[in-house]
């Protein structure tokens, strides 16, 4: 399972399975998963040179097969009652909106889904455009571990999807 095309996929789009099945693929064994795995989703680094526990070559081959894209805030907004909004641009002139929500004993983050709405309410920026498109997983992901790292060591304990401008589900969280 070569990623090589034109296009690389971000290596958050892979599932733990998925990434197994490419390890061995390319000759490793299936376990560097989970390492991999640990090193994005709980020590939260920025790129795969970072990983100090992966060899050079695996290095080598992640780094010619996919991407490790981390998002930045193409704007932050804090309200008075301290809700952060927070602008990620996704794509050329396609932008997203993530919200984190601090209250007693929670910090919520309600993370879109989808680029744009489909309602086009007057009162609501995300439907102006119309919809464009879904997010991809590594863009869903990528707004969790953006923002988890600007509220370090505070962590995120709830998360709201939201999509075609509506909550779509909550879960509590322990991974971020």
């Amino acid at each position: 399972m070569s990623c090589s095309s034109a296009i690389k996929k971000d290596i958050k789009d892979l599932s733990l399975e998925e990434l197994s099945a490419y390890l061995k693929d390319v000759g490793e064994k299936s376990f560097r998963a989970q390492q991999i795995f640990k090193w994005i989703y709980d020590k939260k680094v920025d790129g795969f040179d970072a990983m100090r526990n992966v060899s050079f070559e695996l290095k080598e081959h992640l780094i010619r097969d996919f991407t490790f894209f981390i998002f930045s805030p193409y704007k932050k907004q804090i309200s008075k009652d301290q809700t952060t909004k927070f602008l990620f641009e996704v794509g050329k002139d396609q932008f997203i909106e993530t919200v984190l929500i601090p209250a007693k004993g929670r910090m919520t983050l309600c993370i879109s889904t989808q680029v744009g709405c489909k309602f086009g309410c007057l009162f609501c920026a995300s439907g102006k455009n119309g919809w464009l498109r879904n997010l991809s997983c590594s863009e869903i992901l990528n707004q969790i571990l953006c923002v988890q790292k600007q509220i370090s060591p505070d962590k995120i304990t709830h998360i709201v999807f939201m999509g075609v401008g509506e909550p779509l589900t909550t879960v509590k969280c322990d991974r971020f």
